[in-house]
């Protein structure tokens, strides 16, 4: 998209997916830092890395039928089997919990939003 004669970054064929505020590439310990953590930890999870994020991808789509080949394009990998070795086989009661888990953070997440939705809505009452 042009703007008075100058082309926006976001538009050239050449501009990152998910550029910073400057254009340039994002780092991805400054998202992790910035954007990550503090999600996880405000639903309880502490620890969190990219590789952690990176292989519940890979083991979510694989689990959820994604092909082998999908799966290896999404994660950048040059060999589908590199896919496979990330994905991992969740047992049914293993998936009860995982699934127990996700209930909880969901409800923690609501909660969360929540509380950030009471004081506006009692700033439209006054």
């Amino acid at each position: 998209m042009q703007h008075a004669g100058r082309i926006e970054a976001g538009s050239r064929p050449d501009a990152f997916m998910f550029p910073s505020k400057h254009g340039t590439s994002t780092r991805y310990d400054n998202y992790l830092k910035r954007v990550l953590k503090p999600a996880a930890e405000a639903v309880g999870l502490e620890g969190i890395t990219h590789q952690m994020l990176r292989r519940s991808f890979s083991t979510m789509a694989l689990d959820s039928g994604a092909s082998p080949k999908d799966v290896q394009g999404q994660m950048r990998h040059t060999d589908a089997r590199m896919s496979l070795y990330y994905g991992k086989v969740i047992p049914a009661s293993v998936r009860q919990e995982v699934n127990k888990l996700v209930d909880q953070m969901k409800t923690k997440i609501e909660e969360q939003a929540e509380k950030v939705d009471l004081p506006k809505a009692k700033a439209r009452r006054i």
